[in-house]
């Protein structure tokens, strides 16, 4: 057998073992959720529950997907087109800052009207949203094709030889995202109604498409990047198209009118105007590090950057998919006045999140140079550094994520996203600072993780000041515990792995132990007494059906 042979089959059995994990971790949520024991919102948590169970299968299977496709995309282009691609598609990104703020705006406004019932006037947000949207597209085509286009040919460092070819790549990345932007309104309404199940399909298809990619890749004789930036669009409006057609069959509200309400577009745009605050400094401290690690290090540190992000990418769907289950439920329960549910699905909602997260992130944390020769063979420098801060880092964000909603919720969002604005804008300016003074490359992510502490109270402050927030019960009930949890339950697999010497036997061991140690201190410490009584409802239901019955 060859070593290729024999890295692909070891890639296989560790993928297949977290799929099983993610599946068996999914269930414990569902048990969590789907109870019909809980008062008067059985309803809502099962939808939740059900909603959360498509979305984690759906980030299993791409997940797996994007491991594979990215080892094999990195061999097929090399580092340095690799570097390429990630750094000219992220002047795009720049550019179009402010089309998820937007896209977070729309489903706010359709989840507060679904939640007083005026069905007119959800009609009416998708139609203004969607107007909106165009004149966007529209500005960005010319901010992208005048000033991105300079700073492309002017400021970036890329190859003479290569130039020609990222050009094109540029020009593919502004196509996609204008389709992507006319798509926006659809996919917000399909989330607004929580019919995740489309949101899954449509996300496996393309992911099964990037897939096909990889293999088309090999075969074109054509320059490579060119037609991977070139196929990448085929697939934005393949899966875009998906989010349209469906949306336009099933709900009425989806029949577009041009429209040009200046009171619901004054309110769109003003609540938009502070996301795009936030959203704009995040791009910043994204893919404008990205460009400083350009000018300072070079494209194949962009490359090493991109692997760590898509680890992030990965461990960030974890946790956005159980926010993107809960968040209608949240604004929903705001605009009728039921915060005790609401609070609720907050606090259970961080803790599901950090426990998902930490389960898979503790033996990958205990194992990150092993895994990523698994996974390509040669990482470029510094990576396996990059992916450990960016997991810990995601820890600790993951413990707050939910907390977002309340303020999208309650339309007080000014203060909540200047807070935002300000952490990500010093995260960008400290990396200048540092790489200007000589610092290694991997110091941008010290910095990312100092911020995300500091964020953690600093908006828990702002929401209690805004909408009463009880920031004392949060701390105590979410961040203190999932803090203990994550110390008790690294004790065991942390000793395995440091007395006993490395194996694939080790491995799985040390992962299996990290979910029951997880799970089993969970239970005595990270669990509420609510969560403890969902689950031994729910048990007794399963075990005792004939003494228990639906309330």
């Amino acid at each position: 057998m060859s070593i290729f042979a024999r890295n692909l089959e070891l890639i296989l059995i560790v993928e297949i073992f977290f799929l099983i994990l993610g599946v068996f971790l999914t269930a414990v949520f569902y048990i969590i959720f789907n109870t019909p024991h809980i008062l008067t919102a059985s309803d809502r948590n099962r939808r939740i529950a059900r909603n959360t169970v498509m979305l984690y299968i759906r980030t299993l299977l791409t997940t797996v997907i994007t491991l594979y496709t990215s080892r094999v995309v990195l061999a097929a282009l090399g580092v340095e087109d690799y570097g390429i691609y990630d750094v000219v598609g992220g002047v795009v990104v720049m550019l179009s800052f402010f089309v998820n703020s937007l896209s977070a705006t729309t489903q706010r406004f359709l989840n507060y009207e679904m939640g007083l019932g005026n069905s007119r006037a959800v009609k009416n947000v998708f139609s203004t949203a969607l107007t909106c949207h165009l004149l966007i597209a529209l500005l960005i085509v010319v901010a992208a094709e005048t000033a991105g286009l300079w700073f492309v040919k002017n400021r970036l460092i890329i190859p003479a030889e290569r130039l020609h070819a990222a050009i094109w790549v540029y020009h593919f990345s502004i196509a996609t995202m204008l389709v992507a932007i006319a798509a926006i309104p659809c996919n917000a309404m399909i989330i607004a109604h929580e019919r995740m199940n489309i949101y899954a399909y449509a996300s496996i298809a393309d992911a099964v498409m990037k897939l096909i990619i990889v293999y088309l890749l090999q075969m074109l004789r054509y320059d490579k990047l060119v037609m991977y930036g070139a196929l990448m669009l085929v697939v934005t409006v393949f899966t875009n198209g998906i989010y349209v057609v469906y949306c336009r069959q099933k709900f009425r509200e989806c029949r577009f009118t041009l429209s040009w309400n200046k009171t619901l577009m004054k309110k769109l745009m003003g609540f938009s105007g502070w996301m795009v605050a936030g959203a704009s400094s995040n791009m910043l401290a994204g893919q404008g590090v990205n460009m400083l690690i350009n000018i300072f290090f070079g494209p194949v540190f962009n490359a090493t950057r991109n692997i760590a992000k898509q680890v992030h990418a990965g461990a960030y769907m974890l946790t956005a998919n159980i926010i993107t289950a809960v968040r209608p439920q949240i604004i929903k329960s705001y605009s009728q006045h039921d915060y005790k549910y609401m609070y609720r699905l907050v606090f259970s909602a961080s803790k599901l999140a950090f426990l998902l997260l930490y389960i898979v992130a503790l033996p990958i944390l205990l194992h990150t140079e092993y895994i990523l020769q698994l996974w390509l063979k040669q990482p470029p420098q510094f990576t396996a550094i990059f992916v450990q801060i960016i997991l810990v880092d995601m820890l600790v964000q993951a413990s707050y994520v939910s907390i977002a909603s309340i303020s999208q919720a309650s339309g007080k969002i000014k203060r909540y996203q200047i807070i935002i604005a300000a952490g990500f804008l010093s995260e960008f300016c400290l990396s200048a600072l540092f790489f200007k003074l000589g610092y290694p490359v991997y110091s941008t992510f010290m910095v990312a993780l100092a911020v995300s502490f500091l964020s953690l109270f600093t908006r828990l402050l702002e929401l209690r000041a805004s909408v009463g927030f009880p920031v004392r019960k949060f701390l105590l009930e979410v961040s203190a515990r999932m803090l203990l949890v994550a110390i008790l339950a690294a004790i065991a697999p942390l000793a395995v792995t440091m007395l006993t010497s490395f194996s694939i036997f080790r491995f799985f061991a040390v992962t299996a132990l990290s979910v029951l140690s997880t799970l089993a201190v969970s239970w005595f410490t990270g669990f509420g007494k609510w969560e403890k009584e969902l689950l031994k409802q729910k048990i007794r239901a399963v075990f005792m059906p004939s003494r228990h019955h639906t309330v």
